[in-house]
């Protein structure tokens, strides 16, 4: 299953795939290893993870050719990521947030926002441990 992943991800733009294939192929890999240790539902996860592939494969495309300049490993952090907050709890509160919407990016193979989500989650973890240490 994991040649027909690879295979399916060259119909990925060479610079998504330079900049998120192991990424992606790692969490491939661990979802795979996970749904064979449980034994069952195999087809449906082989259904579920192809078929996420190949429609993002084609989201890629089309924002490639609506976006020509669009360059991802320029993407910057939403404006309201880095909006740190000083209070602790809500810190806290938002990370929460943060890496339910990064675990919803990557469940759903958009990738770019899944390391959105990651870069924003490491500088508020930063601010918070400034914070909590001082």
């Amino acid at each position: 299953m994991l040649g027909t992943y690879r295979a399916i991800l060259k119909l990925y733009p060479p610079q998504y795939r330079e900049e998120f294939g192991p990424e992606m192929i790692a969490t491939f890999m661990q979802a795979e290893a996970t749904y064979r240790e449980k034994g069952s539902g195999q087809f449906n996860f082989a259904v579920r993870e192809l078929a996420g592939l190949l429609t993002g494969a084609l989201r890629e495309w089309l924002t490639l050719r609506n976006s020509p300049d669009l360059d991802l490993s320029q993407v910057e952090l939403l404006t309201s990521e880095i909006s740190l907050p000083t209070d602790a709890a809500e810190m806290h509160r938002r990370l929460k947030r943060l890496i339910h919407g990064m675990q919803f990016a990557i469940a759903n193979h958009n990738f770019p926002m899944a390391r959105r989500y990651s870069n924003a989650e490491r500088i508020l973890r930063e601010q918070l441990r400034k914070i909590e240490t001082a």
